[in-house]
Formats: C-alpha cells, structure tokens, sequence
C-alpha cells in the first residue's frame, strides 16, 4: 500500500473494501490463508494502475537527451538543418547566453522595444525552443498587470524572461501568448555559423557530430 498524499489515501480505500468483502468469507480466511495481504495486494495492483508520470518534458520531433544543472538530464531540440536553410543567411538564431541551446529564430522578433527586468528586451512570437514555464503569476509591469509565467532555460535553468499569459490592457492584448527574452541572457550566431556548427541534435553549438 501507498503511504501518505492522495494515491496512498485511494490505495488504502480500496485495500479497506477488498478486505471486508472477501474476508467475511470463512474464519479461517481466504483459501486457508490466516493473513490474505499477498492476495489482496495482487487484486489491488490490478485495479489500481500505476499513475502516469506527468513531470517528463515534451517529446518533440527531433529530441535528444543532455545532461542538465545537477546531472539531470533533459530533452532538448535543435533547429533542423531544412528550418534553418529557409531563412536568410543572415539572419541571427538566438540562444541561452549561458549554455547556448537554441531558443528561437531573429525573424519571430515582434518588437525589440520592450522593457524587461534586466534592461532592453525582445519580443517573439510563436514557440521558443528548449525552455519551460514557471507558475502564473499577476505581475504589474510598465505597461500594467498582466497575467505571466517566466521562462526558464530547460538545460540550466536560467530564467531568460516571461510568457504573457492575459492582458488586461486592451492595447496590451497583442502580446498574449507570446514571448519576452530579456537580452542580457541572450547570446546569437547567424543561420551560417549554426550549419556550420549544429552537432547530433541538441541545439548546442559545438557537440560533436554524429
């Protein structure tokens, strides 16, 4: 049986109601057994399947696992080769300014006239790459209270800026959904230099090559 937290409390229910329906079943117990746990332990396991780890990143198309902050390791993704060969050349792939994953391409920049926390900030749109989002939290900014979530660097964990969640500025509605990086944490290299550089998947510069 399970001890403590709501699995537990559900195991021991249902352990509770097995044993008072099947016990009353002979004095000398079930089949012979003075203590039925092995048996009611089997039937509790079959009808009460194990819960589904939801804490594992998303599996994304082209994953690979790194060894992240504390040896944990972590998926991570890369622009693919076809991704990067769509755009210009010389447009810039920016990325963690301290582990150098990939977080997003400069032609997804909505607005590079944003005050973030740390100074200058740029804001993008669409899904950055290789981060993870913090709790909701109603912060006022410059522009007012939104509704936000910060964005963490998923290999080390740095946070690069916050995720608008709602505005309640109807002239701040635009950046819902998207994307602030504050610049400080940001570093850059051009589309060439990454396909010159783009190891076997994990979007950091330099890995070797598979």
């Amino acid at each position: 049986r399970s001890s403590g937290g709501a699995p537990g409390s559900r195991s021991d229910l249902l352990y509770t109601l097995i044993k008072y329906l099947l016990l009353p079943w002979g004095s000398a117990g079930i089949y012979g057994m003075q203590d039925p746990s092995l048996l009611l332990s089997v039937l509790l396991a079959l009808v009460c399947p194990p819960l589904t780890n939801t804490s594992q990143p998303p599996s994304y198309s082209r994953p690979t696992l790194r060894g992240g902050q504390g040896g944990k390791r972590v998926w991570l993704e890369r622009f693919t080769s076809r991704e990067l060969l769509e755009h210009d050349p010389s447009a810039a792939v920016m990325m963690c300014g301290n582990c150098g994953v990939h977080l997003t391409l400069s032609s997804n920049v909505l607005s590079k006239e944003i005050q973030g926390q740390l100074g200058r900030a740029t804001l993008v749109g669409g899904r950055v790459k290789n981060v993870y989002e913090g709790p909701l939290e109603d912060r006022v900014l410059i522009t007012g209270l939104h509704t936000v979530k910060d964005v963490h660097c998923r290999l080390c964990r740095t946070v690069l800026g916050w995720r608008y969640k709602k505005a309640y500025e109807r002239s701040e509605g635009y950046k819902e959904r998207h994307t602030v990086l504050e610049r400080t944490r940001l570093t850059r290299s051009t589309i060439q230099q990454a396909l010159e550089e783009k190891g076997g998947g994990s979007g950091v510069p330099g890995e070797p090559r598979r």
